[in-house]
This record gives C-alpha cells, sequence and structure tokens, in this order.
C-alpha cells in the first residue's frame, strides 16, 4: 500500500499481507479522506494482530492509516 499526493510525489509506503500467505492477503478497496486518512477494506487467510486486533483466518476487515501511514484504527 503507497500514498503519492496529488503531485505525484511520494508520501509513504508500507507492506500488506501476511508472511507465506500473501497471495490471500488482498485489499478490497481504498478511500481517502480531506484530512489525508486512507480506509482499507481488507481479507487475509492468516493469523495476526494489526493495531491491536487479533485476526484469524479469513477475516475481513478495515484498516485506517494516518496521512504518514502509520495505522490509527483497525
Amino acid at each position: 500500500m503507497a500514498s503519492y499526493n496529488s503531485n505525484l510525489s511520494f508520501n509513504w509506503a508500507n507492506l500488506f499481507g501476511t508472511l507465506g500467505n500473501e497471495s490471500e492477503s488482498y485489499i478490497n478497496q481504498i478511500q481517502t479522506d480531506a484530512l489525508g486518512n486512507t480506509y482499507a477494506t481488507c481479507k487475509s487467510a492468516g493469523n495476526g494482530t494489526i493495531a491491536g486486533t487479533a485476526l484469524t483466518n479469513l477475516n475481513e476487515f478495515v484498516v485506517k492509516r494516518n496521512s504518514t501511514g502509520a495505522i490509527s484504527d483497525c
């Protein structure tokens, strides 16, 4: 997942996926708001924790990243 500004200059990039299950982890849709926050609807086949939320096989979830790319909610 990467962010660019309106001039197409690079802002930040982060890895998305579960190590070993990259082919079964994906982003369905991405939206941004006026403050530069990014919201992504995602699905993952692996287990893990994102922003304090435990995920198990085939969970669907929404991730919010702030304007610097840090996860601020899940």
